[in-house]
């Protein structure tokens, strides 16, 4: 028996497309103007939906800055699958996922730096980024399950690490090229040695 999922209606993908749009200007205008000085009625205009629209998929402000954080933990999430599909050891998978959380550090710095201090005073709530803390929790105990990793690895203390080098990054207390270094040197002290 074959399971029949319900099709998506066209007006819930175009629901869902002027969501993605209305996530994707905002963090674009609060990287450009910060989030202080961007106003509502601003991405309204420039997503081309009236104000009132704008509330209807997002209450408030602070429910976008929300948003873009699970949205970023969604293209990691794609990100992951599309390593997953290829002949990469869970090492090397960790490794691209940090790169790819290191550019989008790089990338929109005011808005990481924005998530992290609203993280910090408790105005976003810790499991907003969830989903990514998860996928990288299992893909470390996968990579101690397979072998790669020592059983003695401290998976909290990896992912942790991994989780904070993107904001050093955007506080500018390391370059990306020592971030990774310092990642694979972590890696490296956990690494199962073949003999």
């Amino acid at each position: 028996m074959q399971d029949k999922q319900t099709p998506i209606s066209l007006r819930e993908r175009k629901k869902a497309m002027c969501r993605r749009k209305i996530l994707r200007i905002a963090r674009d205008s609060f990287e450009e103007k910060g989030y202080y000085d961007t106003s509502m009625n601003e991405i309204a205009q420039k997503a081309e939906v009236s104000v009132a629209s704008l509330f209807n998929y997002f209450p408030t402000k602070l429910q976008l800055i929300i948003e873009i954080e699970h949205m970023k933990a969604e293209d990691f999430s794609r990100i992951l699958e599309e390593l997953s599909s290829e002949t990469y050891s869970y090492t090397e998978r960790l490794f691209h996922l940090l790169q790819s959380y290191l550019e989008d550090f790089i990338k929109y710095p005011r808005i990481s730096y924005q998530i992290s201090e609203f993280r910090a005073f408790d105005i976003i709530p810790q499991d907003a980024n969830t989903d990514l803390r998860e996928h990288l929790f299992l893909l470390i105990q996968a990579a101690v399950r397979e072998g790669e990793l020592a059983p003695e690895t401290d998976v909290t203390l990896i992912l942790e690490f991994f989780l904070n080098l993107g904001y050093s990054i955007v506080s500018r207390k390391i370059s990306r090229e020592k971030a990774l270094e310092m990642f694979r040197t972590l890696l490296n002290f956990y690494r199962v040695q073949r003999i």
